[in-house]
């Protein structure tokens, strides 16, 4: 009995070997309580709650699709990160509407959506002006809403601004320079012209 009694090092807390095999365990513990916290905290803006009227409306977007490519309609986006100025180039079969709605969302952050009306400075040329600095990878719907003598349409994209600060709506035209309307000239042309000025 004497030899057990003096093996007797002190209270289990005190035992190196327990804090080696409960010391995992807490930290498992801890960073499960910390992620459900992240979860419930966190939700995935990807997901949407209104599946129903999404579901109904899927319809509408066809068709919206479908009147663009009847409409012939070629678009050319330019972003400057610069100085923050949406260009865009566009031709159709019918006449466009003064302003167009430009929204440009981020896949998974929605805070950081932007919604843009451009107007119209020349025929087929528009322009606006980026309330904050863009960067990355944007999703890019351009529409137009159905008013007086104007179809409503809609053209999609996906921009990434890493690679470049180019988008060609059109499928059909995959060039780097769309053919534009008479007297209008490409946003390279304006800007060089621009930055001569200054000189």
């Amino acid at each position: 009995m004497n030899d057990l009694n003096q093996l007797d090092e002190g209270p289990w807390y005190q035992q190196t070997w327990a804090w080696f095999v409960l010391t995992p365990l807490i930290v498992v513990v801890v960073a499960s309580i910390g992620f459900i916290f992240l979860a419930f905290g966190k939700s995935d803006d990807i997901v949407r709650d209104n599946y129903y009227q999404e579901g109904r409306s899927i319809n509408q977007h066809f068709s919206l699709d479908e009147t663009a490519r009847s409409l012939g309609l070629d678009g050319q986006l330019d972003v400057d990160l610069l100085v923050g100025e949406v260009v865009l180039d566009m031709t159709s079969n019918a006449p466009l509407p003064p302003t167009l709605k430009l929204e440009m969302s981020h896949p998974i952050q929605s805070e950081k959506d932007t919604v843009l009306m451009l107007t119209e400075i020349a025929p087929g040329r528009y322009t606006a002006q980026l309330d904050t600095r863009l960067a990355h990878r944007w999703y890019v719907r351009l529409s137009s809403p159905a008013e007086g003598d104007f179809q409503a349409w809609r053209l999609s994209g996906e921009l990434n601004l890493d690679k470049g600060t180019r988008l060609v709506f059109s499928e059909a035209s995959k060039a780097d320079v769309i053919g534009l309307p008479k007297g209008v000239e490409p946003v390279e042309v304006t800007a060089a012209k621009a930055a001569a000025a200054k000189k």
